[in-house]
């Protein structure tokens, strides 16, 4: 079954990523779904792909099966409001927890035979990056999706466009 032809989700409109929210209350992720998931990935540039299992932002629980390859790092941020929790199916990541000054607190590895799930309390600057050619993840956490509120980026953390940008990414990557 491809998740994607049978008309079971509907693209989301406004996000960072390429996204899809779920139509049916009851959603399943399988391998056949993980396969779509890749293939989408793979015919738009290996672009990051999410499937939501809930509806929309509006909904008091958000789940989402997330394909993120090391071409995108997402600006370190936090969640003043939210408790998240990733769970690994396929690949590997290495999820940065970082001090208010910047400083990082911890790395979690996530890949088979290192650690599968890691839960980053509400509150803390993190930021999630593959270690492999592509990480598939389970990300949950509470909702609804707060806009400007959502996430919260440090002042230590420049802007995707700035020109230390790279920099500042390649001295995370080889901590």
């Amino acid at each position: 079954m491809d998740f994607f032809e049978i008309k079971t989700v509907v693209r989301a409109k406004k996000s960072k990523s390429m996204s899809f929210f779920c139509k049916h209350d009851l959603a399943k992720i399988d391998e056949d779904s993980i396969n779509s998931l890749k293939q989408l990935s793979e015919k738009n540039s290996n672009q990051n792909v999410r499937i939501c299992l809930h509806d929309g932002p509006d909904s008091d629980f958000h789940d989402m099966v997330i394909l993120q390859t090391p071409k995108i790092f997402y600006r370190p941020h936090k969640h003043p409001h939210k408790t998240e929790t990733i769970h690994l199916i396929e690949g590997g990541l290495k999820i940065f927890i970082f001090n208010d000054s910047g400083d990082i607190a911890d790395i979690g590895e996530l890949s088979a035979g290192k650690g599968l799930i890691y839960r980053i309390t509400k509150g803390y600057y993190h930021s999630v990056f593959p270690i492999t050619d592509l990480a598939i993840y389970h990300e949950s956490k509470n909702g609804p999706f707060m806009g400007e509120e959502e996430a919260l980026s440090p002042d230590w953390a420049p802007m995707e466009d700035a020109p230390d940008f790279h920099k500042f990414v390649n001295n995370i990557i080889n901590s």
